[in-house]
């Protein structure tokens, strides 16, 4: 027992050096590996001809490329393939200021390259590509879904007109660009691409500060948060869009039903202590909530004729889980319940060693 303590004094000293230099070796050896790492496996970005690394990665799937406060913006969202049934289901969401180019150099594979664009905004974006039968390909974005083909190149350029922002526009997404799908074709068999993107290497400075995401980017992430709950696209028991219409259509009736009652039984008054102007809220409340039950029995119906039509397509699906999550958020922001003085989010940057926070 004595010389365990005796021995452990003498080490203490030399316990601190020790954990610097483990740290430092570590941090080394991440970024040799990712240095390493052949970047043509990996999705990168131009903006303007500038490389851009996305911010640091979280299990969220989402990556945030920008060059400042009034650059282009793209976010990808997406997850590689994990477990048996998983497959990539990587999006792409570009948002464009005037007469800006972003380029999006997908990952190098041996096959035919093929994803689905569309315009979101505005002004609409044109899209290229380079081939090795053709020097360069382009076409003007709609806001239909087009199907390209990148036959063994991996580079696409999204570009902006020039157009101009007035006062009203300043808060507006004008000019943006969704990419989704991506396939590659080998031996005639299409398999989702993964979009895994190259990414900065693990670094003890100050992280940067992001500026915020534009409209057509937060509404993008919103939706990614919606798709993440409800089970699309994520490794563990994957949902289809009819299993999941069918419960949020459930729960959005009951929330307006619950709502009614209380309306109906001013079972709101009991808060009129925390909230003076309580009644009132529920006053010019009660009109609105008549409207949302009328869209909700609306989009109720049209998932009753999607399901009785076998021929219904996942898109068509796909579109009425947009709104419907829309709906029912909307009816939960604008709730009495819901409107209070503000919200603080706090918001803690990871460390090194954040994986122990879980042990």
């Amino acid at each position: 027992m004595i010389i365990g303590v005796c021995l452990f004094r003498s080490l203490k000293k030399w316990i601190p050096v020790f954990l610097f230099f483990t740290i430092v070796s570590t941090l080394q050896a991440q970024s040799s590996l990712s240095e390493n790492d052949s970047p043509f496996s990996k999705t990168r970005v131009v903006i303007n001809s500038t490389p851009v690394k996305p911010s640091y990665g979280t299990v969220a799937g989402s990556w945030f490329y920008h060059t400042g406060e009034q650059s282009s913006q793209l976010l990808l969202l997406g997850f590689p393939k994990c477990g048996l049934q998983q497959k990539p289901d990587y999006r792409l969401y570009v948002d464009l200021t005037p007469k800006s180019e972003v380029k999006i150099i997908l990952p190098a594979v041996s096959g035919a390259i093929s994803c689905k664009a569309r315009s979101l905004g505005k002004y609409h974006p044109s899209i290229s590509w380079n081939t090795p039968q053709s020097a360069s390909v382009a076409a003007e974005l709609t806001t239909e879904f087009q199907t390209f083909s990148i036959s063994q190149e991996v580079s696409l350029t999204c570009s902006a007109p020039d157009y101009e922002i007035n006062g009203t526009d300043e808060n507006e997404s004008l000019c943006v660009v969704e990419l989704l799908d991506f396939q590659i074709e080998v031996n005639g068999q299409l398999t989702p691409l993964s979009l895994e993107p190259l990414r900065k290497n693990q670094s003890l400075d100050p992280i940067d500060t992001s500026p915020n995401f534009r409209p057509a980017l937060e509404k993008a992430l919103i939706q990614w948060d919606w798709r993440i709950q409800d089970g699309f696209g994520v490794p563990n028991e994957p949902r289809s869009y009819q299993e999941i219409l069918t419960k949020r259509f459930a729960e959005g009736r009951a929330l307006i039903d619950e709502l009614q009652k209380t309306l109906e039984t001013e079972g709101y008054e009991s808060l009129s202590p925390y909230d003076e102007e309580i009644n009132d809220k529920f006053d010019a409340f009660a009109p609105k909530l008549a409207n949302y039950e009328k869209t909700w029995e609306k989009l109720e119906r049209q998932f009753g004729e999607l399901m009785e039509n076998a021929e219904s397509s996942q898109e068509s699906f796909e579109t009425l889980w947009v709104a419907m999550h829309e709906t029912k958020r909307e009816i939960l922001v604008n709730s009495p319940f819901f409107q209070f003085g503000s919200l603080l989010f706090i918001k803690s940057a990871p460390g090194v060693m954040s994986h122990q926070l879980t042990q």
